[in-house]
């Protein structure tokens, strides 16, 4: 029984598992198993007396609890990350990560909360040893709400202690108390980089394997079996190498190249042929496809394969067999492929070569490279630039963005930042890459077969509008296209002289367009101008990629029957695979935002050059030289009174009316806070610094105290902020001590040098709400959802992360 026949049944009338197994003409199990499916996918709820009906029909939206707030709730669909708000007196004993049913209220993004479906298993949280009470759990899903966490067992038991965090299963749940078992302990309190397991916990990625799955990898042999050699195209002998980072581990791809008549190229990717050793129905395949996708942040790789897998067997390491999917393309002059064939292969990569040593040899510096290698990567490039200037013709969008790389000390410090750039190397590799993608995309198409795609929409209408609007007042709206195409955007986008407005502009469009996702149903690739796009080049570390391998082999090479099943099943993964790729996302830059926070730390006072990315009524966003993030509150501005212009979309003085701010402006700035709890840098100018931070006299300290405010130093700050559990906050900062520790709301200021003020009157409560609705969000974005109205956040890459394009 298919989704749709399940669908249309419900939608005709509300039925039991009984009625749908005998409608159906399935088992009363395989009803149930459908049931549960399309239950958890939010497309059927159950009504009175164990009947179901579609959430279509009830008028009904199934969503998970994202974050609380002290009078209610905001939720996100799970079919399609709609955002709402719920309050009210009956969501009392509710926490994130709840999965509930809502009711909207017309387009307010206001919400009705309707009913509970389900609560997870297990909680991720911090011990805390009370004094004679026993432990309590201290977790984000119940962060905001009034509900406390207490432990049954002995947490000494599995060697867990206060400030560990652990996994504990649910016993019991009340409105205003949850009983909890510790289960398993994920890191101590000490361990290097604790805090940014934490993250990868909170938002449920998993990231130890499971025994029976670390049991099969080792299995494995780490050399090709020889008889599987036959019925596969032979490249041993060819000259086919790797390029990737110095510091990679995996490698997913190799590529060779060789000359044709009339100016044509003969390009081969191959690709790591995973499918080969992991197979439907392993643990190891169960594994991979709960977590979808690998996951890079500063201190570690969360891998999608056991590194038995990921850097062993399937990796196309040098000198060593290696089997392959393999897709021979030939590409003309003008950068079409006009012919292309998909093969099952075995190579011997000839070697590893760096991003660095390749760069280098075409940037036309002296290279240790055998000459025949040298002479291939120059072919190379210059095939590939011809591809690149094929896309560009077409309209491919080239949106800018930032990308972060920190380096760390052995006790997981960020001693150094520095922005990612794309040299030659990487776009050579990366434009290789989208043409296999875009030809395996093609053969499944033609050949009729359903495969998951990598689909990017055209940029929904509203967003469209809201977006012209703000270009219109940056002044250059005038010739925004009428016709939204990815071609007429880009026009629009180089026409635009100021190259610094013209970044920013970039990056505030690619927040106006749609998500990229996976799906069966092929609707094309706006940002890269192409009818049919999919993921096929990274089998390694995107589950989605490893499907359309198995699709490949199965039903184009394999000729295999295509089974009545199969477009439900890759429905399912496409909305799994998908949401595990924004839930990396998350947790790439919430550990972008931690390790910014704690780089900056150690770099108050100093003085960076910066430009401006967003404006807010509190102030402007700007980006630091090196990359990282800041807000430059109008309190933090000396010299005026600042506001900020929605009309012009302008930061203007009332008092001199001489000085304003536009996006891409360059100003100079000096750090003065980075709180690691919040994920927060604010920064000043110098007018600023020089009035209220280098020179505090005793006068002034008087005159403070004359006015009400009082100032601590830092240990009085830290000691009455965290006397509580001043052990346990002190391993959060990932510091010993910390140098500073600074509050952001209005109800505090610093002066810079070690000395806090807290205002005791009401206006400085007033401040305080005002600004609590600021922080909402967590690091670049504060929080500010519209693009016309906050900061810009960087992306890992210009659709995704990583050479191969996550476009």
């Amino acid at each position: 029984m298919t989704f749709q026949e399940l669908y249309d049944l419900l939608e005709e009338k509300s039925l039991t598992v009984n009625g749908i197994a005998k409608a159906g003409r399935i088992t009363k199990d395989e009803a149930q198993a459908l049931v549960d499916t399309y239950l958890a996918r939010g497309d059927i709820v159950s009504i009175e007396q164990d009947k179901y009906t579609t959430t279509d029909k009830a008028g009904v939206i199934l969503c998970t609890i994202t974050t609380a707030r002290s009078n209610g709730f905001f939720v996100r669909s799970v079919k399609n990350n709609q955002e709402y708000y719920i309050s009210g007196s009956s969501t009392k004993g509710l926490i994130v990560s709840d999965l509930i049913y809502v009711k909207p209220e017309g387009n307010s993004g206001d919400a009705i909360y309707i009913g509970f479906y389900k609560r997870k298993t297990k909680i991720v949280g911090n011990l805390y040893r009370k004094p004679k009470e026993g432990y309590e759990l201290l977790s984000s899903v119940t962060k905001g709400t009034k509900i406390k966490i207490f432990v049954d067992n002995d947490p000494d038991e599995i060697n867990a202690g206060d400030g560990d965090l652990v996994e504990a299963r649910i016993t019991m749940s009340k409105t205003n108390s949850i009983r909890v078992e510790v289960e398993t302990l994920l890191s101590k309190a000490t361990d290097v980089g604790a805090d940014i397991t934490q993250i990868i916990a909170e938002k449920d990625a998993p990231f130890i394997f499971p025994d029976e799955v670390l049991a099969e990898a080792k299995a494995i042999p780490q050399e090709i079996n020889k008889d599987d050699i036959q019925n596969r195209v032979d490249y041993r002998d060819e000259l086919v190498v790797t390029i990737d980072g110095a510091d990679a581990l995996d490698f997913d791809d190799a590529v060779q190249v060789s000359l044709l008549p009339n100016n044509s190229y003969k390009i081969v990717v191959h690709i790591a042929d995973v499918s080969h050793y992991v197979t439907p129905g392993t643990a190891i395949d169960t594994e991979a496809d709960n977590r979808g996708t690998s996951i890079y942040v500063a201190d570690r790789v969360v891998p999608m394969l056991p590194t038995e897998l990921s850097n062993g067997i399937c990796s196309l390491n040098p000198n060593v067999d290696r089997f392959t999917l393999s897709v021979e393309m030939s590409v003309d002059s003008r950068g079409n492929v006009f012919q292309s064939s998909i093969h099952k292969g075995v190579i011997r990569s000839k070697a590893r070569l760096t991003y660095t040593e390749v760069n280098d040899l075409l940037e036309g510096e002296e290279s240790d490279l055998p000459e025949e290698i040298q002479t291939m990567l120059k072919t190379l490039d210059k095939a590939a630039q011809i591809i690149r200037a094929r896309r560009t013709k077409n309209g491919a969008l080239d949106l800018d963005s930032t990308e972060l790389k920190f380096y760390l000390d052995s006790m997981g410090r960020p001693l150094e930042v520095a922005k990612r750039v794309q040299k030659e190397g990487e776009k050579l590799i990366e434009d290789l890459m989208i043409i296999a993608n875009v030809s395996v995309a093609k053969m499944l198409e033609d050949a009729g077969i359903p495969t998951l795609f990598r689909i990017h929409e055209n940029p929904p209408t509203a967003k469209i509008d809201e977006f012209r609007a703000f270009a219109r007042k940056l002044y250059v709206g005038k010739d925004f296209p009428s016709i939204i195409t990815p071609k007429a955007l880009q026009s629009w986008l180089e026409s635009i002289d100021d190259e610094e407005k013209k970044k920013t502009v970039s990056r505030l469009m690619l927040r106006s367009l749609a998500k990229a996702r996976y799906s069966p149903d092929n609707a094309g690739h706006f940002g890269l101008a192409e009818d049919d796009y999919l993921h096929f080049t990274s089998p390694i570390r995107r589950y989605p990629d490893l499907i359309v391998h198995r699709c490949c082999k199965e039903y184009l090479i394999g000729k295999k029957r295509v089974p009545s099943d199969l477009y439900d099943y890759l429905t399912l993964e496409g909305e799994h695979t998908s949401y595990t790729e924004r839930r990396a996302t998350e947790i790439e830059r919430a550990v972008d935002d931690l390790e910014s926070t704690k780089y900056m730390t150690k770099h108050l006072e100093e003085y960076f050059d910066a430009k401006v990315t967003g404006f807010a009524k509190f102030g402007m966003f700007v980006e630091l030289e090196n990359g990282i993030d800041a807000c430059l509150q109008f309190n933090h501005m000396a010299g005026d009174y600042y506001v900020f212009k929605d009309k012009s979309y302008e930061v203007r003085g009332t008092e001199t009316r001489s000085t304003r701010f536009l996006l891409g402006d360059k100003i100079r700035v000096i750090s003065l806070s980075a709180d690691i709890e919040t994920r927060r840098i604010d920064v000043c100018n110098e007018q600023y610094y020089r009035e209220n931070v280098e020179n505090l006299s005793t006068e002034t300290m008087s005159d403070l105290k004359d006015r009400g405010i009082t100032y601590k130093t830092d240990s009085q700050y830290r000691n009455s902020r965290y006397s509580r559990n001043s052990d346990n906050n002190e391993r959060r900062s990932s510091y010993g001590q910390r140098d500073r520790k600074r509050s952001y709301d209005n109800t505090k200021s610093s002066n810079g040098n070690g000395k806090y003020f807290k205002k005791s009157s009401s206006e400085g409560r007033k401040s305080f709400r005002k600004d609590d609705r600021f922080s909402r969000g967590n690091g670049r974005s504060f929080g500010n959802p519209s693009f016309a109205k906050g900061g810009v956040r960087k992306s890992g890459g210009k659709y995704g992360k990583s050479k191969s394009s996550g476009r």
